[in-house]
């Protein structure tokens, strides 16, 4: 997927929404999670660490976190990042490759922004990340990550029992569709 690709399923996503007269929910700046994700997030990149030290780090966190299993991707990048808070840093967002839909999806980065995906790591190697595929995603703190695992929460993001309160935060840029002029 190109980003060129990414920004058009989001641009479609919020425009059915606004086509159907959806609004935002009382109290929301955005109208929706992709609307959140594209203005709160960023890309990140795929890439092995240069240092070994690095590599072994994360290869250990990643067996001491225990089995990895598809379609578990919030609870997998949670307890990666619980299991070594000073080497990750916890992503939600929207991932999708050429044979896969952009799905919303979780992940954890390691220094300059390096994907380490447990759950869709290929060959048991966590950076190995098929060039045609794209990650845009918004980092949370190890605070909320462990609040959402106290409320029994999945997704930080998709969090529709308390309403999505994300959806609630201070938008960065221009609201969507608009020059930025309210």
């Amino acid at each position: 997927m190109t980003e060129e690709e990414f920004y058009g399923w989001c641009d479609a996503h919020i425009r059915s929404r606004q086509l159907s007269n959806m609004k935002k929910m009382e109290g929301h700046t955005y109208l929706c999670m992709e609307d959140f994700v594209l203005d709160q997030g960023h890309r990140c990149l795929s890439g092995e660490p240069e240092n070994t030290e690095t590599r072994l780090s994360v290869r250990r966190a990643i067996a001491d976190a225990g089995p990895q299993p598809m379609m578990a991707c919030y609870d997998n990048a949670q307890r990666l990042v619980l299991e070594a808070p000073s080497l990750f840093t916890y992503h939600e967002g929207i991932a999708g490759g050429k044979a896969c839909i952009p799905v919303m999806h979780a992940w954890v980065t390691i220094q300059e922004n390096c994907i380490v995906d447990p759950t869709w790591q290929r060959e048991n190697n966590p950076w190995d990340i098929p060039e045609a595929w794209f990650y845009w995603g918004v980092p949370f703190p190890l605070s909320a990550v462990v609040k959402a695992r106290k409320q029994k929460e999945i997704s930080i993001i998709d969090d529709w029992h308390n309403h999505w309160p994300v959806l609630k935060w201070p938008r960065k840029g221009a609201e969507y569709g608009t020059t930025g002029e309210s």
